[in-house]
């Protein structure tokens, strides 16, 4: 246990290390200027400039930004048709990536890079202080995961090839209106640290929050975004590009909230903006989630859903997973170019549902309604909390959204306090990274259960099973799948994240259990002799040994989705 402790502070300090490397880089502008492109102070951390070729080095999955000075411009600055086509120079692929609008008369683009060596790129613009603006970059290797995507209906990381069971949690109007030096920094280090979050959600539109956290000017709802909100966001998830993690839009709120009575009208010219305004700002990241509204069938109908999907499928340049919260209270429908399920059941449902629904999708399963903690709806409290983590999660790696009390479920200010189950859910996290020896090979196998009630299996069988019981108990598994093969028992205590060593046994025929603490548990079955990569390492021996990850030289969601 002191070992596991001892993890924690090792990777909190190196936590606070990178933090403050990356507010230093914050800063300092990230543009590289058109105007004058050997103005190399204003050139990324991440990039070096190549003398006469100009020519910057940019990490995968990271960001280049181009910026052009542009004040003969005239109209709406919002509509000025502004995008680049990048072109990878050895394989000869090319990707259109939209411009945006920055304020100060100033245009930009971002482009993240996702194929190693050179990449050129030409801008197109009605304008011409915009048009026809060429240069180029060279891609070289980060320590970032990279992007996440859909492995058949698991969730995977596309650098890395591992299959994760990401966990979101929600904020909302704190996030949008506070800079990221005064206090969303200690919070996004926080959900990494203490929670092993891969997303952090926000709900973008609201109209009657406090102008800093509104995207548009109040008064010109639909025509004129707040850039400074925007700002701030793209700031929020430079950090968390860094930290390996990555971030969930939903677009629309309901009731009072509703687009419609500010004049953003399905398919109109205003949503229209809104979108393309989100993919400039906000696709240029390996990890982003898109998702139409909440109760979405309150303002928009079946069709213009299956419009969503494919509209951000077509302008999205690295088609990021798209959906549409349906069922539970949202209305609408799953639409036809989805690429995740996003299920708003309000209520955790019966093991048996969630294993239904995920087998029945091509897609992954994401469970987006903020599940609540201490709440009415779902009467949802710590246990509970702790209990939807580990029983959603070993279904294929099934994405869950969890809040906490205040705020309607959204984190704000008093994170650290409100949000009781956060460690419970970071022993979760840590188990799934640290332990597991083949997460993608893991499917659930309830019918191996013999005896235990409260007992959900996950297994790749004669090779690997992970049981969590909720309320405890003996339990017996049917181990015939592993016949004369040695598995390793290993028990892990959810609520503290230690871990006891209790024997080696041979598979064949139903096994008992019996765990050594009381309250819920996981129950850890795996070859002894196997190829798998297996990160976990045993100190010491008998009831009390604990294990602790190999590798400490790096942050935990990094590690994790590598």
């Amino acid at each position: 246990m002191y070992l596991r402790q001892l993890n924690r502070v090792v990777s909190l300090l190196f936590l606070a290390i990178l933090n403050i490397f990356i507010l230093t880089n914050h800063q300092s502008s990230e543009t590289l200027s058109a105007e004058a492109v050997t103005n190399f102070s204003e050139l990324t951390p991440y990039t070096t400039p190549q003398l006469g070729s100009s020519q910057t080095e940019v990490g995968k999955w990271r960001r280049f930004e181009i910026a052009y000075a542009n004040p003969s411009w005239g109209g709406n600055p919002f509509d000025l048709d502004f995008q680049a086509t990048f072109t990878h120079t050895a394989s000869g692929r090319s990707v259109t990536q939209l411009g945006f609008y920055a304020g100060n008369n100033v245009w930009k683009l971002f482009f993240m890079p996702d194929e190693l060596g050179e990449w050129t790129f030409v801008t197109d613009s009605s304008d011409p202080e915009l048009n026809n603006k060429a240069g180029a970059f060279n891609c070289v290797p980060s320590n970032l995961p990279g992007q996440l995507v859909a492995g058949g209906n698991r969730w995977q990381l596309e650098e890395t090839n591992k299959f994760i069971a990401p966990i979101m949690i929600p904020t909302r109007e704190w996030f949008k209106q506070t800079n990221t030096s005064d206090g969303i920094d200690d919070f996004l280090l926080w959900t990494n640290s203490t929670v092993g979050a891969h997303v952090v959600g926000t709900t973008l539109v609201y109209f009657k929050h406090p102008q800093a956290a509104v995207p548009y000017i109040k008064g010109q709802e639909g025509d004129a975004f707040n850039i400074a909100m925007w700002d701030r966001l793209n700031s929020h998830y430079d950090m968390l590009r860094d930290m390996g993690m990555g971030f969930y839009i939903m677009f629309y709120s309901d009731d009072s909230e509703s687009p419609n009575l500010y004049g953003i009208t399905a398919q109109s010219e205003e949503e229209l903006r809104l979108f393309r305004y989100a993919v400039a700002r906000f696709s240029a990241y390996p990890i982003v989630m898109w998702d139409t509204g909440i109760d979405i069938g309150e303002t928009r109908s079946d069709a213009w859903i299956d419009w969503f999907a494919e509209w951000f499928n077509d302008n999205d340049p690295w088609q990021h997973p798209v959906s549409s919260r349906t069922g539970g209270g949202s209305g609408g429908k799953f639409p036809l170019e989805g690429s995740y399920y996003s299920d708003g059941s309000a209520t955790l449902p019966a093991h048996s549902q969630v294993v239904a629904s995920w087998q029945s999708l091509s897609v992954p399963l994401a469970y987006t309604d903020r599940w609540r903690e201490n709440g009415t709806r779902g009467n949802f409290d710590r246990d509970k909390i702790r209990r939807a983590v580990w029983e959603v999660g070993l279904v294929g790696g099934t994405a869950v959204y969890i809040g906490a009390n205040e705020n309607d479920g959204y984190l704000k200010e008093t994170y650290a306090t409100d949000f009781e189950a956060a460690p419970d859910i970071g022993f979760r996290s840590d188990f799934f990274c640290y332990s597991i020896q083949d997460f993608g090979n893991l499917n659930p196998h309830g019918e191996l259960i013999v005896s235990g009630t409260g007992a959900v299996l996950a297994a790749n069988p004669g090779y690997e099973y992970v049981v969590y019981d909720y309320d405890g108990g003996a339990i017996g598994i049917n181990l015939e799948d592993a016949s004369g093969i040695s598995l390793q028992t290993v028990w892990y205590n959810p609520r503290t994240g230690q871990f006891f060593s209790d024997q080696t046994i041979v598979g064949g025929g139903s096994h008992s259990f019996v765990p050594p603490f009381s309250s819920d548990f996981v129950l850890h079955l795996y070859q002894t002799n196997s190829s798998s990569s297996g990160q976990q390492q045993l100190f010491g021996s008998g009831a009390n040994s604990v294990f602790l990850p190999l590798v400490l030289n790096n942050t935990g969601s990094i590690l994790c989705s590598g």
